[in-house]
């Protein structure tokens, strides 16, 4: 009798065990013999991965805040494949190598997975076939080996299919039961894997529901499984689903029009994955497997086919096909998930050809795979056989990446660096530095610079590093600024490196950096040494100012500075308050009673007053609330509309927060230009140290002078930078408060409890908005959402009608 293992046979998991182990000695070789650095999206992913790490090292498991932080770690992709890298970068390092080790597990799943599908609805032999199939596949071997989300989905996918799979047929209750919770925890982990995996089932979802018609109990356990999944995905949706609306256009709609994919109305975007499909697969394998099928349709051989289970397999690959094939932008490692079901039809074909010729073809595919990821001399046959799937390692002289850090470090051992990147190659580009410079316990971050010509002079004002790489098919907006770099006499050229394509990088540094940091020999307490002003200066015209600060590094990182320049005999101000460093002092550089000189080079924004205006300085510890006034010097300026503009670099990016808040009043018209310079600044400011400085001056702020409606709207404004929506939501009540009369504060109020999913709170603020407004059309479609959410259908029709944007 043959022993089981649920519904695997104790013989094929033996098989199924060497197959698996086989393809982790191939994969671990080629990854360790690869010198190479990961691209794009391998890199941004490596990145989240690191992040991921460090949450979890922070774990307070029965903290709800700290749950809330988890799920917002990563608000584009969900957080499983990361979660599950953790362990393996904690015990191997953080390596991209050792990050690849997750895949060996999904791997496994889905060589389990797929053996339990092809022997549940075919056959042992079609089983182990299949499981032999996902090794040698060149869309899968080439994506296994990096670290992309698309494996691990498909894997995820697989598992999913064969619970709801072993659902459909089982005839105990009981176990009906079981196969249904199963299937409902898999699905909440595959989408927990990758959003992308919803639609892969949809379709033999629908199939079941028609099928099964009437049968109550199987509705009943399907609905229960949605929500198991329901359960498992709503934190990080719920969480994260406002930016899920912002990247699905943007890695849909803007990647489809930038990458040129074809449009729907045409037949090329209908046919564009049949197409590929022999390049997925490679012609060896698809070619032999339909002459297996057609041998047997042809000699009518008797085999125990079941064709109600083959059109099941149909169902799930021709739905997926079809379903992606109505996504414009399209990519062959997005119906990666689909494979593992063409894998399991493939092997049925093979396995209906003769030993001899099945063998052939396992074996051709076998050859195809080493001759593509090993350098063996095979690379004119791979190229035909299996066309673009080759992926040999590379073995050369080392990337300079690392070096390139290093450099940055150096020259700011204690400071945060920001790396404008002015280059787009799959080795050269602002995720794969940013993820080196993460490595280095998150001191150095990237962002591409130079995507809009109109901002060359804000990017070069702005930042203080830029990577250049001379590009001829570069976009005009970064040749400017990279002309721009190479001409200006505040750059200078740090240090280049030659690639070992032989193409040049060049680093640039800034002259005079905004922030510098010294040791030196002082009192624990935070000083201010020295402010440095021009006398006299027009008024509304950015001033150039720099403050000299000393103290321990502990007092100084945790510090933030409420600077008040007041008017003589005289009711005007204006704020300068900022974090010391602006944001820019790497806690763990030093030990924290070190004693420090730090240096800023910045600017303030002045009223249109004219008058004699006198510093006033308080220290503010960030993690205790210590509040201790600062002794200076008398530091006056003078603003006189006849004094010359002298010219002043950027200003700081809380100032530039809170300027932007002050034009929230206005509503719809303000917010596109606001939202774009707030854009902008996460990019100048990677890790947003500008808005959690507003957040917690304004706090202070507004506690002072609760009456003042402009610091209300910049604290909630931060605060909903921040992601901390109950802060923000408390803000806005009180913003309400104070500029009654205002409907765009009511709208502001209502969004912020859309986002957490409050629609009866929301409408309540939507309701005191069209009171003031009721022809405002965004409250409308506020009233539209809202009324949705709570599911009245009529309400939300009425207010649609009048919601014209």
């Amino acid at each position: 009798m043959v022993r089981k293992f649920g519904k695997l046979e104790i013989r094929g998991l033996k098989a199924i065990s060497l197959i698996w182990l086989v393809s982790a000695l191939i994969d671990r070789l080629w990854i360790w013999l690869d010198r190479s650095v990961p691209s794009w999206d391998p890199a941004d992913n490596l990145t989240n991965a690191l992040h991921f790490k460090v949450a979890i090292e922070q774990a307070r498991w029965l903290s709800g805040d700290w749950w809330m932080q988890f799920w917002a770690v990563s608000t584009k992709y969900p957080p499983l494949l990361f979660a599950l890298t953790v362990p393996f970068l904690q015990r191997f390092g953080l390596a991209a190598d050792s990050a690849l080790l997750v895949n060996l597990l999904f791997s496994a799943i889905l060589l389990l997975s797929v053996y339990g599908i092809g022997r549940h609805l075919l056959s042992d032999r079609a089983g182990v076939i299949a499981a032999i199939l996902c090794v040698l596949i060149p869309s899968f071997y080439t994506n296994r080996l990096q670290y992309f989300m698309d494996f691990p989905v498909a894997a995820m996918v697989a598992f999913s299919f064969y619970c709801l799979t072993l659902w459909r047929d089982e005839q105990s209750g009981l176990r009906q039961w079981v196969w249904a919770i199963a299937f409902g925890v898999s699905y909440g982990l595959a989408i927990l894997t990758k959003q992308s995996a919803l639609f892969f089932l949809i379709v033999p979802i629908l199939w079941l529901l028609i099928r099964n018609g009437r049968q109550w109990k199987r509705l009943l356990q399907l609905v229960s499984s949605f929500a198991v999944t329901l359960a498992i995905v709503l934190p990080w949706v719920t969480t994260n689903w406002i930016y899920q609306i912002s990247a699905a256009f943007n890695s849909n709609v803007k990647s489809a029009i930038d990458e040129g994919d074809p449009p729907l109305n045409t037949i090329g975007a209908w046919i564009y994955y049949w197409q590929h499909l022999p390049r997925a697969v490679s012609w060896p394998l698809l070619i032999l497997a339909i002459a297996g099928g057609a041998f047997w349709l042809l000699r009518r051989k008797p085999i125990s086919i079941s064709l109600q289970n083959l059109s099941w397999l149909l169902v799930f690959w021709l739905g997926s096909f079809g379903l992606w094939s109505a996504i414009v932008n399209k990519d062959d490692r997005y119906i990666l998930p689909t494979l593992p079901i063409v894998a399991i039809v493939l092997a049925q074909g093979l396995a209906l050809l003769r030993p001899t010729l099945r063998r052939v073809a396992i074996g051709l595919a076998g050859l195809l795979l080493v001759g593509n990821l090993f350098p063996i001399g095979l690379l004119p046959m791979t190229q035909l056989l299996s066309p673009q799937a080759a992926m040999q390692p590379y073995t050369g002289t080392p990337f300079p990446h690392a070096e390139v850090i290093d450099q940055i470090i150096r020259a700011q051992p204690q400071q945060i660096a920001n790396l404008g990147m002015l280059a787009s190659t799959p080795t050269v580009n602002q995720h794969t530095f940013n993820y080196f410079g993460n490595l280095r316990n998150f001191q150095v971050f990237s962002r591409q610079m130079g995507r809009d010509k109109s901002q060359t002079e804000e990017e070069l004002r702005s930042l203080s590093w830029f990577l250049t790489l001379p590009d001829r098919r570069a976009d005009a907006g970064r040749r400017a600024l990279t002309q721009a770099i190479a001409q200006s006499p505040n750059f200078r050229l740090h240090q280049a490196w030659t690639l070992p394509d032989n193409q040049r990088i060049q680093l640039y540094k800034r002259s005079n950096l905004p922030v510098t940091v010294q040791p030196i020999a002082t009192s624990p307490a935070v000083k201010l040494d020295r402010v440095e002003v021009p006398t006299r200066v027009p008024p509304d015209e950015p001033i150039p100012v720099t403050y000299t600060w000393s103290g321990s590094w502990q007092q100084l990182t945790s510090g933030l500075v409420l600077l008040t320049w007041r008017q003589q005999n005289g009711e005007a101000n204006w704020l300068h308050d900022h974090g010391i460093g602006l944001g820019s002092l790497y806690a763990p550089a030093a030990h924290p009673n070190q004693t420090f000189q730090v240096v800023e080079r910045t600017a303030m924004q002045p009223p249109d007053v004219p008058g004699t205006y006198q510093l006033e300085a308080v220290y503010l510890n960030g993690k205790t609330g210590e509040q201790r006034s600062l002794s200076t010097l008398p530091i006056t300026i003078t603003l006189d509309p006849a004094a010359p503009a002298v010219p002043a670099p950027e200003l700081d990016w809380v100032t530039q927060l809170r300027s932007r808040a002050a034009d929230l009043p206005k509503g719809r018209d303000a917010l596109e230009e606001i939202f774009a310079n707030i854009g902008q600044l996460n990019m100048f400011d990677p890790i947003q140290a500008y808005a959690a400085q507003a957040a917690k001056t304004l706090t202070v702020r507004l506690e002072q002078n609760p009456t003042n409606a402009d610091q209300a709207y910049a604290l909630a404004f931060a605060y909903a930078l921040l992601q901390q929506v109950d802060p923000a939501i408390a803000t806005l009540q009180q913003v309400v408060q104070l500029d009654s009369r205002n409907p765009n504060a009511f709208a502001y109020l209502a969004a912020a409890q859309l986002y957490t999913l409050r629609p009866i709170a929301a409408q309540q603020a939507i309701d005191s908005a069209l009171a003031i407004a009721p022809n405002q059309p965004e409250l409308h479609l506020l009233g539209t959402i809202a009324a949705l959410m709570h599911g009245n259908l009529w309400q939300a029709w009425q207010h649609w009608q009048q919601a014209k944007i």
